[in-house]
């Protein structure tokens, strides 16, 4: 029988021009597919290429840890325009968490001109 999964996420943001703080809080459960019991990858993207990743079976969440990587695009395949997770410059340091469905088909295109880092969490 699958594990039981809790994910917690929790976002606060102070601006001090504004009188108060924008909160989020979310924790859901859920039971992973059967045969995944989460699987953590560090992944190298070469300079100025995709790279696609193999989504292991039965996986339902991606989360992906982009730490100080910058020029970032999520996409399905190569030619796909895709959605941009980091900017070219100051990166936000904010993990991407997803859905999957049924048969995924995900890389990331790295714009920077060097090989970058990034930590996938699936569950």
């Amino acid at each position: 029988m699958p594990s039981l999964v809790d994910l917690s996420i929790q976002l606060e943001v102070i601006d001090p021009l504004t009188v108060g703080n924008l909160g989020y809080e979310a924790r859901r459960r859920w039971i992973p597919g059967a045969g995944v019991s989460g699987k953590r990858e560090d992944v190298t993207l070469t300079a100025s290429s995709f790279s696609a990743f193999t989504v292991p079976t039965g996986a339902k969440f991606a989360l992906i840890d982009v730490g100080s990587a910058v020029s970032l695009t999520l996409k399905g395949v190569t030619s796909d325009t895709g959605i941009a997770i980091c900017p070219a410059s100051g990166p936000l340091q904010i993990p991407v968490l997803m859905p999957l469905n049924g048969t995924p088909s995900i890389g990331i295109a790295n714009g920077a001109n060097v090989n970058q880092v990034v930590s996938i969490l699936w569950l």
